[in-house]
């Protein structure tokens, strides 16, 4: 048996989609493939959904504000602003997730300013909507 030094054969990392000896580490000679390999153009955050997101709390907003004193309205508004709005929240940060794996990622300085945004405006809706149907179950 003979060792061999990790630096003088082998490279710390291979290059995206290029594969690399293994044989060093466990003794056999099976490769090691980057499962990510560049596709084209870099992956981008998925800001769609943080765009669905704030019209969704935008509408609760202005639903709660103007017609608050609507039951069946402040219910709507409160389920459009928190709990639909939340999950296209969370549908934007599993995508985003999954879109920072690829090895060209293309970072946009203005989205966790725009996810920001939409859970300040999705925490107004909520709470807006919350306050108008505890001020309609108060006056039962």
């Amino acid at each position: 048996m003979s060792s061999r030094s990790l630096t003088e054969t082998q490279p710390l990392s291979p290059a995206a989609g290029n594969a690399a000896d293994v044989s060093f580490a466990f003794g056999s000679h099976e490769t090691a493939v980057n499962l990510a390999p560049h596709r084209g153009a870099p992956a981008k955050a998925p800001v769609i959904w943080l765009a669905g997101a704030i019209a969704c709390a935008v509408v609760s907003l202005v639903v709660a504000a103007g017609f608050g004193a609507t039951p069946a309205l402040a219910i709507s508004a409160w389920l459009v602003g928190g709990p639909i709005a939340i999950a296209l929240i969370a549908f934007f940060s599993l995508r985003d997730t999954r879109a920072r794996t690829h090895t060209l990622y293309s970072a946009d300085a203005m989205v966790p300013w725009i996810y920001r945004l939409a859970l300040v405006l999705s925490l107004a809706a909520v709470v807006i909507s919350a306050l108008n149907i505890a001020n309609w179950v108060g006056r039962l």
